[in-house]
């Protein structure tokens, strides 16, 4: 997952995603600054992974996270709080001596990247798989489960599956030469 970071960029520059495509990527002059920064990013997805193996203790621990919302979704803010100051001082010293572009890559070219990066029956499961997180969110709302997982699993996974979705119809459409480029 750390190589999804990196992408390059219409006119061939090398660049890193460290806040996703949302933002202004970082230039990345050198394969030694690129090594360099893949390193950390393989280090912060094992990091996270750590963490989401971990929830498993949590909850066995403290049940509570897993029933009542408000403990959820300050478990949810806390996650994503340490996930944010963890990169922030990993990459820190790092970005601060990257340009960035003038300008973010247009949307279609950065799925067009992570569709040519997939093979399609990739691109399918990931879809499938969020699409099926969502169906679980559902069904939690609807069974009575607590409704801050459910409707957690519907927002961040309904999101997963809409950028899957546009990435392989980006590659289906491609490999049948229907997308204008």
């Amino acid at each position: 997952m750390a190589e999804q970071a990196f992408r390059d960029s219409p006119d061939g520059k090398r660049l890193f995603y460290h806040s996703g495509f949302w933002s202004r990527p970082y230039i990345v002059p050198d394969g030694k600054t690129e090594q360099r920064l893949f390193t950390k990013q393989l280090w912060i997805t094992r990091f996270i992974g750590c963490m989401i193996l971990g929830q498993s203790f949590l909850f066995a621990i403290i049940p509570e996270v897993f029933k009542i919302p408000t403990w959820f979704l300050s478990y949810i803010f806390t996650l994503m709080s340490i996930t944010w100051l963890v990169g922030h001082f990993v990459f820190r010293t790092d970005l601060a001596k990257l340009n960035r572009t003038e300008s973010r890559v247009p949307l279609r070219a950065y799925f067009a990247s992570v569709a040519n990066g997939h093979r399609t029956g990739a691109l399918a499961i990931r879809l499938i798989g969020s699409l099926l997180f969502v169906a679980g969110g559902i069904l939690t709302l609807l069974t009575g489960g607590n409704p801050a997982i459910g409707w957690c699993l519907i927002g961040f996974l309904g999101a997963a599956a809409v950028v899957w979705g546009y990435a392989l119809f980006i590659k289906t459409t491609e490999a049948r030469g229907v997308w204008p480029r």
